[in-house]
């Protein structure tokens, strides 16, 4: 029984060491926090001071009170890590870099997937428009509009592929262009501003038609040469449908690209221009 009694009284007696360990160590980690509060309360009076001080100051006295405050608030933000309690991100407080790392990202995201959308579309497109010209030999009025057809529903996948590589193409010029504010802000980086000064964004909203538009012409143009003139009119329905065809995949492509560039007084424009043609062809079938 006494061995039962020690054995307790030891371990009431290590359990209280410990305790009073621990209230030792928090009444330390409180006085440290305390500490942080009062001179974060402080730097916060020194600013508001610093910041009535120009307000008052008469104009003999503006400059060096500027200088002042920009000195005492460039010192406090040099210590702003002391005033936080310990594992506090500074990042949690909105950091410029942070903010400029993942512009970045999504800069080289956009890129990628840009070049994926691209490189995998233009080659199925291509494979089909190839297949179609020799797989549809026949040259019989109901072979040459199935053709035709098949254009129009190819024309439709190069639009839907085209508004897809717009949208990444716009969120790509909006990252690059926050980028670049941050760059002229508080960073006073170079990178983003150089590549831009040396291939403007609209440049590559430019190169982006050129290769949509390419695409849909070259595809017009092969199914067109795939129905002999001998055998179809130039205003048969077969020819009409590729006409129309490429008519809608050129409004869509210029349609989108205006609206993406916000150009509304062109953009309706194109849209008289593209009634007008639709009318005029329309009239001479």
């Amino acid at each position: 029984m006494s061995t039962d009694r020690d054995n307790a009284l030891n371990l009431l007696l290590a359990s209280h060491d410990t305790l009073g360990r621990a209230a030792v160590i928090a009444r330390r980690s409180a006085d440290e926090l305390g500490a942080k509060v009062t001179a974060a309360e402080r730097a916060l009076t020194d600013l508001e001071d610093a910041a009535t001080a120009p307000k008052n100051a008469p104009d003999a006295q503006l400059a060096p009170a500027i200088e002042q405050a920009v000195t005492l608030t460039t010192g406090i933000m040099k210590n702003i890590e002391t005033l936080l309690p310990a594992g506090t991100p500074v990042s949690s407080l909105g950091s410029p870099l942070d903010e400029w790392k993942e512009c970045r990202n999504t800069i080289d995201r956009c890129d990628k997937l840009l070049v994926d959308i691209r490189k995998t579309g233009f080659g199925f497109i291509t494979a089909v428009v190839g297949a179609a010209t020799f797989v549809f030999s026949v040259t019989t009025h109901s072979a040459n509009l199935t053709k035709s057809w098949l254009l129009c529903m190819l024309v439709i996948l190069i639009i839907v592929l085209y508004a897809i590589d717009l949208a990444h193409q716009t969120w790509l010029n909006q990252a690059v262009e926050r980028a670049k504010t941050l760059e002229r802000g508080p960073l006073q980086f170079q990178l983003t501003q150089n590549i831009a000064r040396e291939f403007a964004a609209s440049q590559s909203i430019s190169l982006g038609v050129a290769l949509y538009v390419l695409l849909l012409v070259s595809a017009c143009i092969i199914f067109q040469v795939s129905i002999p003139l001998s055998e179809e009119s130039p205003f048969s329905a077969a020819r009409v449908n590729i006409y129309g065809a490429l008519a809608t995949g050129l409004f869509a492509i210029g349609g989108g690209t205006l609206i993406a560039v916000k150009r509304w007084s062109i953009l309706w424009g194109f849209v008289v221009l593209f009634a007008l043609a639709c009318f005029i062809i329309v009239r001479i079938v």
